[in-house]
């Protein structure tokens, strides 16, 4: 679930309820990823380390960067251990809506 931010001022605050369908792909070192279409902006590879600095600075879309955390949970880069909020975390990114979509 999405809420529109500041950059669409008519619908500001409205919810988007969006699912998210999440498959973990290994590709080959030679392959390049180029955008065709207008929703992604350009693919780029990064360390666990540079993730961790890029998500608190809002660099990715909200449903892009739910699906980094979620790969992050998944793969124990982000822990019960080493995030304090990973139980508010994990409820937000699993939460069920409370209207029909």
């Amino acid at each position: 679930m999405n809420i529109i931010g500041p950059e669409f001022p008519i619908e500001q605050g409205l919810i988007i309820p969006d699912y998210n369908y999440v498959y973990d792909m290994e590709l080959p070192k030679d392959v390049i990823l180029e955008p065709h279409d207008e929703e992604i902006q350009s693919f780029s590879g990064m360390s666990i380390d540079e993730l961790k600095t890029a998500l608190p600075r809002n660099k990715f879309k909200p449903d892009s960067a739910s699906v980094l955390i979620d790969f992050s949970i998944r793969h124990n880069f982000i822990s019960p251990e080493n995030e304090p909020d990973f139980s508010d975390i994990t409820i937000r990114l699993h939460r069920k809506l409370p209207f029909r979509t």
